[in-house]
């Protein structure tokens, strides 16, 4: 079983806990957190007292993710990060991201991210990928233009369905444009 921490823990807020080993013999304190970057996304970080001083050691940061969920796994005590990356995942990873942990714990920033990604996947749906191995000068004629069109055409589509979220694919498909519906 796994507990989510609830709100999640800030640099201002962390989650402390004490009794952390320190080397052999040494018990400390320790702290988590979650850490937020407009450029690169959240990533958890840790920190451990030094028993002997008093001051904290230099924080030990994880890999960047788009989200990232603090837990406490309830059979050992541990506590672990959930982390959810957009660009390897798919509309499958935010329904099991939901599952892990319900939109209302999510922060803000981490319900923005979401609502980002489920536009980019919508909007990536519309796209096909060939591969083509040695393409002719007209196949390769024919890949520039498509590629050419995905550069144009995502950027829009994905902003459709970021300010338009109920839409889906399939009613785009039929009404043959992003417009909207006249009523």
């Amino acid at each position: 079983m796994r507990e989510i921490l609830n709100p999640q823990p800030t640099k201002e807020n962390p989650f402390e806990i004490d009794g952390y080993p320190y080397g052999w013999r040494l018990r400390t304190k320790a702290r988590y957190w979650v850490e937020t970057s407009k450029t690169y996304g959240q990533r958890e970080m840790f920190q451990t007292l030094n028993p002997r001083s008093g001051t904290w050691n230099k924080p030990k940061g994880s890999t960047y993710a788009s989200i990232v969920i603090l837990y406490r796994d309830s059979e050992n005590g541990h506590i672990n990060g959930y982390h959810f990356s957009g660009y390897a995942e798919n509309a499958e990873g935010i329904k099991k991201l939901l599952e892990f942990c319900p939109i209302e714990n999510l922060s803000e920033y981490q319900k923005h991210t979401l609502k980002r990604f489920e536009a980019l996947y919508k909007a990536n749906s519309h796209f096909k990928i060939n591969v083509v191995v040695n393409p002719t000068p007209e196949q390769q004629a024919e890949i520039d233009q498509h590629n050419k069109d995905y550069r144009e055409l995502m950027p829009k589509m994905a902003g459709y369905y970021f300010k338009n979220p109920e839409e889906t694919p399939e009613k785009v498909n039929e009404r043959g444009t992003l417009k909207e519906p006249s009523q």
